[in-house]
């Protein structure tokens, strides 16, 4: 969410990018861009979606598969919001969507051919969601080995990079308050996985920072409180935190020539 807004003021701005290589919604946010929706119309469709009437229409659980949920209503979802007939060949700009084959264990780069099965794989959370079967591939959320794939960038020849990093802080000055949120509605032991993948992950990326560094790193300020499985209820306060981030970049945005 905090993506849309982000571009909202980078469309607003007159900004022009050559490419955008994403993860997760990231990567979902750069597929609807890519095919035409404007920062706007996706703004008007998160805040939509942050109803529960509207978000429960989403789920369809089903425990006995390889995923708390099927997915099918969510695949249903994207496809009339973003449309069945695209590929990567017909969107605006080049799109580099990253996922994680269960497999080989190995990261994918989907580029080419359909887009549809590329968003349904990079958002696949594991045990959330099914794997997607894409060939010979099991494809789950490309966050499992690059959150943030400022390589997957640079080696497309990007010569000025922007990183939007949206995952929380971890570490000494941001503890975790395990007692938040007690009537929660999730299992705590998902709520203590969730917590290993932040770990894990904030160190995956200051690995891939360190060796691929972004000429500007922006991080915006979400919550702790505002997690990425049950959040979507706060679409307007995080796309207001995305917006703001970007506001606060233009200056440094602007001095890189863009």
């Amino acid at each position: 969410m905090a993506h849309i807004g982000f571009m909202k003021v980078i469309y607003q701005e007159g900004i022009k990018f050559d490419l955008i290589c994403g993860t997760s919604f990231g990567g979902f946010v750069g597929a609807a861009l890519a095919t035409g929706i404007s920062p706007l119309d996706l703004e008007k469709e998160a805040l939509r979606m942050a109803q529960t009437r509207e978000f429960i229409k989403l789920i369809d659980p089903n425990p006995l598969r390889r995923g708390l949920f099927e997915g099918i209503r969510v695949k249903a979802y994207l496809e009339n919001l973003i449309g069945k007939n695209h590929s990567f060949e017909s969107l605006l700009f080049p799109l580099k969507v990253i996922a994680v084959d269960l497999i080989t264990g190995t990261e994918v780069v989907l580029q080419s051919g359909p887009l549809l099965p590329a968003i349904y794989a990079t958002i696949a959370i594991p045990g959330i969601f099914q794997p997607v079967e894409l060939g010979h591939q099991l494809l789950v959320d490309g966050g499992v080995l690059n959150n943030l794939p400022v390589d997957h960038a640079r080696n497309a020849g990007a010569e000025v990079m922007i990183a939007i990093d949206v995952q929380p802080v971890v570490g000494f000055e941001n503890p975790w308050d395990y007692s938040r949120n007690p009537n929660r509605l999730i299992p705590e032991s998902l709520v203590s996985m969730y917590r290993a993948e932040n770990i894990r992950s904030n160190h995956q990326t200051s690995t891939h920072l360190k060796n691929y560094p972004p000429d500007l790193l922006i991080k915006p300020s979400i919550p702790d409180e505002i997690d990425s499985l049950f959040g979507f209820k706060y679409a307007a306060e995080i796309i207001k935190i995305g917006e703001k981030a970007a506001w606060e970049a233009i200056p440094r945005i602007k001095s890189l020539g863009l």
